[in-house]
C-alpha cells in the first residue's frame, strides 16, 4: 500500500469516526432522555461500524493471493517434491535431502516449508507477537524459569560479617508439542494442468487449514491434543470488573512496567466495536484513530490485536457476565514451539479422482511468565 493510500485511508477513517461520535453523543443523550435511543440512530450506529470495520481491515490486510509476490527460484529439493506430488514420482536421495518419516511421505524442502510458516503469520495473529521457537529433535521444550523465592542481598558496614543470603530457586517449563494435520486434495487432470500452480495451491491450503485450527488452540486451547491457549493458561492474571474505562486503565495500572513498555490489547471486533462507544473520565473517547502513516490505531495509547477466536464481551447489547473478552500484556510471555519440518503423503488412492495429500505439523504453545499478561473477566 502507498503512502498516498495510506494517508487517504487515514482520512476516511477519522472522517468516519467524527460521524461515529456524532451519532453516538445522540445514542447516548436518548436513552438518557427517553430510556432508549430511535431504531434509525441505532441502524445508523450499526452502519458506521461496519464501515469503521471495514476501513481499519484493508489496513491489516496481507497479500495471501497464491502466487503473487514474485518467482522464487525451483531449487532441486523443490523439484523433487513436486514431483513427487504431481506424479508419485520417489524422490532420489540425491535429489531431496532429507529422510522420509516412518510412516511414509516425505519431508517439505525448507523452501516450500518457509512459505508455508510465513502464510500461517497471516491468519493467527497470536504469532505477530508471541515468542518462537523451532526444535529439530523430540516433542518438547523446557525452559528455565524462576521461581517464587529471589536471590537476596543486604546492605553491610565495613567491617561487618557477610551471612550466606538466600538463593533463588529454577524450575523447568516443558512445553509439549501437538500434532495438526491437514489433507487437502486436487484431481490428478488439475494437478497434470502446468498452468496450475500447484505449489502455491497446496501452500494455501494447508496455511488456512493449520492457520484457523491453531490460532484458536493459541487463545482457547485446553492442552489436551493442542497447544494450551492464553484464555486457559493460569498464569494468566484475572482482573475482575465490568467492561468501561475505569476497568481499562487498571488492566494497565496492573502489569509491571517491565511488562507494559510492550504491551497489547488483543480482542475480536464485536469487542472493539463495544470499546469505541467508551469515554474517559472527561469525556473523551478511549479509542482513537490514527492520525499519522504507518502509526496504528490506539486505545488509551496502546496497541490492540483483533482476534476473531476471542469470546465476545457482549450479547444483544448487554455485557455477558463471566466472559473473558479482553486480554492486555506483553504476549511475548507466550511461546510457540514449532517442530522442524512439515511432512506430506501423496495418496492417489483412498478418492478417486481425487489426489489427497495427508500433511503434518506439530506445534506447542503456552504462557511462560506469570507476570506478563492480563484479562479481564466480567463481573
Amino acid at each position: 500500500m502507498s503512502v498516498a493510500e495510506q494517508k487517504q485511508m487515514i482520512e476516511e477513517m477519522n472522517r468516519a469516526f467524527a460521524v461515529f461520535k456524532e451519532t453516538n453523543d445522540q445514542v447516548q443523550a436518548e436513552v438518557k432522555q427517553y430510556g432508549a435511543a430511535a431504531g434509525d440512530l441505532n441502524e445508523k450506529m450499526e452502519k458506521i461500524q461496519a464501515q469503521l470495520d471495514k476501513i481499519e481491515l484493508k489496513s491489516q490486510r496481507v497479500n495471501t493471493t497464491p502466487g503473487e509476490g514474485g518467482d522464487v527460484p525451483q531449487t532441486a529439493e523443490v523439484k523433487a517434491m513436486l514431483d513427487y506430488m504431481r506424479k508419485g514420482i520417489i524422490p532420489e536421495t540425491k535429489a531431496l535431502s532429507m529422510d522420509s518419516d516412518p510412516d511414509g511421505g516425505y519431508m517439505i524442502p525448507e523452501q516450500m516449508e518457509t512459505t508455508i510458516i510465513e502464510r500461517i503469520r497471516d491468519f493467527s495473529p497470536v504469532r505477530q507477537v508471541a515468542s518462537k521457537s523451532t526444535i529439530s529433535t523430540g516433542n518438547s521444550l523446557k525452559i528455565p524459569r524462576e521461581g517464587e523465592d529471589d536471590f537476596e542481598s543486604g546492605w553491610v558496614g565495613e567491617r561487618e560479617d557477610r551471612p550466606e543470603t538466600t538463593t533463588g530457586d529454577l524450575e523447568m517449563v516443558r512445553i509439549t508439542l501437538h500434532e495438526m494435520y491437514a489433507q487437502p486434495s486436487a484431481t490428478q487432470q488439475l494437478i497434470d494442468d502446468p498452468a496450475f500452480n500447484f505449489e502455491s495451491y497446496i501452500n494455501q491450503r494447508i496455511a488456512n487449514r493449520f492457520g484457523r485450527r491453531e490460532g484458536y488452540a493459541f487463545i482457547n486451547g485446553n492442552g489436551t491434543n493442542m497447544p494450551e491457549g492464553l484464555l486457559v493458561s493460569d498464569q494468566v492474571g484475572i482482573i475482575t470488573d465490568t467492561l468501561d474505562f475505569d476497568a481499562l486503565i487498571q488492566m494497565q495500572a496492573e502489569l509491571r512496567q517491565e511488562f507494559a513498555i510492550n504491551a497489547n490489547f488483543m480482542f475480536n471486533r464485536f469487542t472493539l466495536a463495544y470499546i469505541r462507544t467508551l469515554k474517559d473520565d472527561n469525556g473523551q473517547y478511549v479509542w482513537q484513530p490514527s492520525t499519522q502513516v504507518d502509526k496504528p490505531n490506539m486505545i488509551l495509547g496502546d496497541t490492540y490485536i483483533v482476534a476473531d477466536d476471542m469470546p465476545n464481551a457482549t450479547s444483544s447489547g448487554t455485557l455477558v457476565t463471566g466472559a473473558t473478552p479482553i486480554l492486555y500484556g506483553d504476549f511475548s510471555a507466550y511461546r510457540i514451539v514449532d517442530k522442524k519440518g512439515i511432512s506430506t503423503l501423496r495418496d492417489p488412492y483412498t478418492k478417486k479422482p481425487h489426489v489427497l495429500f495427508y500433511t503434518t505439523k506439530q506445534v506447542g504453545g503456552m504462557v511462560i511468565n506469570d507476570q506478563a499478561i492480563k484479562k479481564l473477566k466480567l463481573s
